[in-house]
């Protein structure tokens, strides 16, 4: 959390479009909520994959009732719109658990989860 592609990348000495492809692998853009069981919270953090201010995503981390921590999704870009998409997407079964919701600083995500 809070690095780069670019950051990432060099912290593990592995080049850009490796780490590129592991998070286009292995992290979905919407929730899998088959995998899901009990969300205890679930954050919303906006990253940067290359330095500068054009190219965000959102982060969406969560932590299951039993403190086990995972990724949900990588949302393609840090709009009110796609959050409350994602946040509406979200099944009954897991809003019900759903405790705490733990945005970025971003207005637009504070809204969302409002708006849901």
């Amino acid at each position: 959390m809070h690095a780069t592609l670019e950051a990432v990348s060099i912290k593990e000495d592995i080049g850009y479009k490796a780490v590129a492809a592991i998070v286009a692998r292995w992290i979905s853009r919407e929730g899998k909520w088959a995998e899901v069981r009990r969300v205890k919270s679930l954050g919303l953090e906006e990253i940067a994959l290359k330095k500068g201010h054009r190219d965000f995503v959102v982060i969406v981390p969560a932590r299951s009732v039993t403190g086990e921590g995972k990724v949900l999704a990588v949302l393609p870009d840090r709009q009110q719109q796609t959050v409350r998409q994602f946040l509406e997407a979200m099944p009954k079964r897991v809003k019900r658990a759903l405790r705490t919701v733990c945005p970025d600083m971003d207005e637009g995500f504070l809204n969302a989860v409002k708006e849901v």
